[in-house]
C-alpha cells in the first residue's frame, strides 16, 4: 500500500463528527488535501473530548471552488453556519469539499489510548496522515 492509495485519517471536532455519523453532514470541508482522493476511504477522528477514530466513509467527489462558490455549493449539506464558514476559509480565496454518501460507524470506536498502544507514538493528525488501518484498526470494522 502505497500513499496514493492508503486509506486517510483526519481529526474531525465532535460536533461535526456526530453529524457526520448520523448522516446529515455529507460534505467534509478542508484547507488542504492529499492527491488522489477519490475513492478513498477517510477514517474519522473525533477531537477531544471523543478521541477515537468512529468510523469511515468513501470519498465520492472532491470539489475546489473559490470560497463564494464554495459556500453556495456546500450549504445545504455542511451543517455550518454562513459565519462560521467563511471563519473557517479567513485569508483563503479558495477550499476543499470532500462528498460522501454513507458513512459506517465502527461497532467499538478506537480510543486514542488503544491507538497508542497500537502504534507507539500515534499523534492526531492536525491535517491529515496516511494510515494502514489493519495496524489501527485490528479488525475492528463494523
Amino acid at each position: 500500500m502505497n500513499r496514493f492509495d492508503s486509506p486517510v485519517l483526519i481529526s474531525v471536532k465532535p460536533h461535526f463528527s456526530q453529524l457526520i455519523a448520523d448522516g446529515k453532514k455529507t460534505v467534509e470541508l478542508r484547507k488542504k488535501i492529499p492527491t488522489n482522493l477519490i475513492g478513498r476511504m477517510v477514517y474519522i477522528y473525533s477531537t477531544r473530548p471523543d478521541a477515537k477514530i468512529i468510523g469511515f466513509f468513501e470519498v465520492k467527489t472532491v470539489e475546489y471552488l473559490p470560497i463564494e462558490d464554495l459556500w453556495l455549493r456546500v450549504r445545504a449539506v455542511a451543517c455550518m453556519n454562513e459565519n462560521d464558514f467563511f471563519s473557517y476559509y479567513s485569508k483563503k480565496t479558495t477550499g476543499y469539499a470532500i462528498f460522501f454518501q454513507e458513512f459506517v460507524s465502527l461497532k467499538k470506536p478506537i480510543s486514542l489510548c488503544t491507538l497508542r498502544k497500537r502504534k507507539p507514538g500515534f499523534i492526531p493528525p492536525q491535517n491529515y496522515h496516511y494510515i494502514n488501518p489493519d495496524e489501527l484498526l485490528k479488525g475492528e470494522f463494523p
